[in-house]
């Protein structure tokens, strides 16, 4: 979920960009409302002299506009909100371009499909999505507008989905299948990870090691990883491997892997569920298709990015917009 909401918020590229009116094939959104303290005073200032409707704020009772807080933000999140808007604009394009029409059942349809992924208690789930949105700043109107890009971006790949009967395999293996619970440490050198081996073959915890000397996120909790699946492809292969070679309490020589040297200290092995595929296929198959559909779509919005042609004039919203496009082709790579 993270990936998806992270890509599609944040992805776009250069095109003429368009501004969001509602048509057709377009729902329309609601917009911010403004209120005005009574009394509001005059001045020769040109911001003290701004109409009701351009005053974001008062301060003493003197306004404040959008040209006084305009470039400070464009400097702060201006990369962000324009790829927002240039994948809105692309994603609008395309759907007209290939006859789609774009309704507010797609859109209902995206926040359901939304709050489902977070939890299947749908009240967590609003919870866990009202704090995914305070963290990530999704206001109404931005809010609203992932929805609809989202909902644009699916509309489009839907037509290129196919589960697979592997994947069907893969995917109630991972969700009901055996699993491994582990730790890990890693560490730069062999060197040092012949030295930690040691040092844990002869009896100092494992837990002290990894938060004293590795450099895996993981250490935080003592090395301690999420359950592994041995079809979980996210975990490298050569780990996966390793600790079906492990008894419980066991630990593995140093393995080699891109970012380091790994030692693993298996903890427990989980059976699997005793849950037949047939009892649960459609489920499974809704799972695979989600995720099918969320690499589409990704693929889709940075085809976009690529596709479109975006002119920029002001000299720091080109420096944000070129921080934003490292950004994200980092996060797809």
């Amino acid at each position: 979920m993270k990936m998806l909401i992270g890509i599609l918020i944040s992805c776009a590229a250069g095109c003429q960009v368009t501004s969001f009116e509602p048509t057709a094939s377009s729902p329309a959104r609601p917009g911010p409302t403004r209120s005005k303290p009574s009394g509001e005073q005059t001045s020769e200032s040109p911001s003290q002299n701004a109409a009701p409707s351009e005053t974001l704020a008062y301060l003493n009772g003197r306004p404040i506009t959008p040209r006084d807080v305009q470039q400070a933000l464009i400097e702060a999140n201006g990369g962000q909100v324009l790829s927002e808007l240039v994948l809105e604009g692309m994603v609008q394009q395309h759907l007209a371009s290939t006859g789609h029409r774009l309704s507010q059942e797609h859109i209902d349809a995206e926040q359901r499909s939304m709050t489902a992924l977070l939890d299947p208690d749908p009240e967590m789930a609003i919870r866990l999505l009202k704090k995914l949105r305070q963290r990530r700043g999704l206001g109404e109107d931005r809010f609203g507008r992932l929805l609809i890009r989202n909902a644009g971006l699916r509309l489009l790949v839907q037509n290129q989905v196919e589960v697979s009967d592997s994947a069907i395999q893969r995917a109630f293996q991972l969700r009901f299948g055996p699993r491994y619970e582990a730790r890990l440490i890693i560490l730069a050198s062999l060197s040092e990870a012949q030295a930690i081996h040691r040092r844990a073959h002869a009896g100092e915890s494992f837990i002290d090691l990894a938060i004293e000397h590795s450099t895996d996120s993981s250490r935080a909790q003592g090395g301690l990883l999420p359950s592994v699946s041995p079809v979980d492809a996210t975990f490298p292969q050569v780990i996966r491997t390793e600790l079906a070679r492990l008894e419980p309490g066991q630990i593995s020589s140093p393995i080699w892997l891109e970012n380091g040297f790994a030692i693993l200290k298996l903890e427990r092995k989980i059976d699997r569920q005793p849950v037949q595929l047939v009892d649960v296929k459609d489920q499974i198959v809704g799972l695979v298709q989600q995720r099918v559909e969320r690499v589409l779509m990704e693929q889709l919005a940075r085809t976009l990015i690529r596709e479109a042609d975006l002119i920029i004039l002001d000299a720091s919203l080109e420096a944000s917009w070129r921080e934003q496009k490292s950004r994200l082709f980092q996060e797809g790579s």
